[in-house]
């Protein structure tokens, strides 16, 4: 039976997104990983991790099969988790732009409501720099943002962004119901506004981007803390993390490319398959470029 001073646990919701690179960063972080499928696997993590995908598919691939239940159950709980992009969907109380209007079955734990693909579809796809917890480089890809932070809700990021046009009515039928039928009004008609990509409420921590497709543990540092705390500080704490140079230089061709470059390449040329190592993306770009 693993003690407080064994590594912890994490479980990564195994069923989509970008599920292997997660994976790899929590164990280089000196963590240990489960990747969970079925409802059972969910008992005995020490915290969990919730990646990017298609929240929608991922909700009716789980329909029925209680593990949206049980991490509702962990989460409720006081269980640390962690949501990069639809992860961040699933952990929301409310959301938005949801597929038909339909409502969009959720896990919750964090007071806010998101709109789904706020900045648009994979060709829209963009990495930039922010700033909030230091500064950093994210990446996003089909992102969500967070319209509204309840009360107990940190937000650790933000960006200065109109929703893409997929979004604006869901965005401005939200801002209509918040307030009380008036519609919010848009700098210079460009409906820029400032949106959460970050943020923390109490167990729960997410991003609308994907820290685990760059080499910057930061993110995953700050929930793996969660994690110890959670567990009473028992484990070893992970090693510091280093913020990439600013000044890097952009890669200049595909073989310099990192594996979020890859994939944001691939989704601005149409590929809808982003998945897999390193060389496949980089196998894969070069045949959609040719």
């Amino acid at each position: 039976m693993a003690t407080s001073t064994d590594p912890p646990l994490i479980g990564v919701l195994a069923l989509q997104g970008s599920v292997a690179e997660h994976v790899e960063i929590l164990e280089s972080r000196g963590a240990r990983t489960r990747q969970i499928r079925v409802a059972s696997e969910v008992a005995g993590v020490d915290g969990l991790v919730l990646p990017g995908g298609e929240s929608t598919a991922i909700a009716i691939m789980t329909e029925g099969d209680g593990i949206f239940a049980a991490l509702r159950a962990a989460v409720d709980g006081g269980l640390p988790a962690y949501g990069t992009c639809a992860g961040l969907i699933l952990l929301a109380d409310d959301a938005v732009a949801t597929k038909k209007g339909a409502p969009q079955a959720l896990v919750g734990g964090l007071d806010c409501t998101v709109c789904r693909n706020y900045f648009g579809s994979q060709v829209s796809s963009f990495e930039t720099e922010l700033r909030g917890e230091g500064a950093f480089s994210a990446v996003f890809i089909r992102a969500p943002a967070i319209l509204r932070c309840g009360a107990g809700v940190e937000a650790l990021a933000t960006v200065s962004a109109a929703p893409c046009a997929a979004a604006r009515d869901a965005v401005d039928a939200f801002d209509a119901k918040a307030a009380s039928g008036a519609k919010r009004p848009r700098d210079g008609g460009a409906g820029s506004r400032d949106v959460v990509v970050a943020a923390r409420q109490g167990n729960v921590l997410v991003t609308a981007f994907h820290p685990e497709l760059t080499e910057d543990a930061r993110w995953h540092d700050k929930f793996l803390a969660m994690v110890e705390a959670h567990r009473g500080g028992g484990g070893a704490a992970p090693p510091a993390a280093k913020a990439p140079p600013s000044d890097a230089p952009s890669p200049a061709d595909v073989e310099a490319m990192t594996v979020g470059k890859l994939k944001i390449a691939l989704a601005r040329a149409g590929c809808e398959d982003a998945s897999g190592k390193k060389a496949d993306l980089k196998a894969r770009l070069l045949a959609a470029l040719a």
